[in-house]
């Protein structure tokens, strides 16, 4: 598949997903979303630097070869068509790492230098989260 055809498809798998766990309240959804949350980049200064040091990098690469990830300045898609910007800006799911006393994001969690793997809380959660740690 192309990407848009790949996030469709992630789109609407996680779109049944949630439909089919509707009616549970605590729900965690972990998984590689294939794709970094801007949300990320927010969390402090160190993030947002390495963020932008991470676009940079992937501008000199083949944009062909750019599998997990484009540039923040230039996506191909809307981030609300993306499996991730999906759960987060339409059904309100939350990263774990939101949850946490002072909200930082892990740094990366892939060899593209990017969070791609997510831990999602649907938003009315009932969860105490104290620790975060995502491995690839």
């Amino acid at each position: 598949f192309g990407m848009a055809e790949g996030e469709a498809i992630r789109l609407l798998e996680f779109e049944t997903l949630h439909h089919a766990l509707l009616d549970m309240p605590n729900i965690a959804i972990l998984g590689d979303f294939n794709s970094p949350s801007s949300l990320g980049a927010a969390c402090s200064q160190e993030h947002q630097r390495m963020a932008t040091l991470t676009d940079s990098l992937s501008s000199l690469r083949d944009p062909k070869a750019m599998r997990h990830f484009l540039p923040r300045s230039s996506p191909r898609i809307p981030s609300s068509m993306t499996a991730l910007g999906f759960a987060e800006q339409c059904l309100s799911y939350e990263h774990c790492w939101q949850k946490l006393p002072k909200p930082t994001a892990p740094a990366y969690s892939h060899w593209s230098g990017q969070l791609i793997d997510h831990c999602l809380l649907r938003s009315r959660a009932k969860f105490q989260v104290t620790y975060v740690g995502i491995f690839h």
